[in-house]
């Protein structure tokens, strides 16, 4: 079966700029005095990587094709706050983790805190010292 593309050459289209839809994306203030750059489905797929423990494709579909879309940017992002952006693609999941300086600056500071999945049993010991003002019994 023949079909009108058999003797079209495809080596001669144009190259595409995989970068140019980022740029194009919709960009709308979300409060006033919004300043940022990037486009509000790239800021909301930055924001989910800060405060969740990861996000998959399963999950939000939609959130997922904005991180897909976004990743060198959001990588970027991420890397002006010492974190990296770890993506497998082989499992669909990805998360932002701390980045393991070379040589850590004073004035550097962590930003990413992970909490345990669970409370911690109290039989584990505790972990704050009796000094330290949040510490309370219900803690341990």
């Amino acid at each position: 079966v023949s079909t009108h593309l058999d003797n079209f050459n495809f080596d001669d289209l144009p190259d595409v700029d995989v970068d140019a839809s980022v740029a194009d994306a919709v960009r709308m203030p979300r409060f006033d005095g919004d300043v940022s750059e990037l486009s509000n489905q790239a800021c909301w797929a930055l924001q989910n990587l800060l405060t969740r423990r990861y996000m998959t494709k399963q999950e939000s579909p939609e959130r997922w094709a904005w991180l897909m879309e976004h990743r060198k940017v959001l990588a970027s992002r991420l890397c002006e706050l010492d974190l990296r952006l770890r993506i497998h693609d082989d499992l669909e999941v990805a998360y932002a983790e701390p980045a393991m300086l070379d040589s850590p600056n004073q004035h550097s500071r962590r930003v990413l805190r992970r909490e345990p999945m669970a409370p911690t049993p109290r039989s584990w010991p505790c972990i704050w010292p009796r000094s330290c003002a949040p510490h309370t019994t219900s803690m341990c």
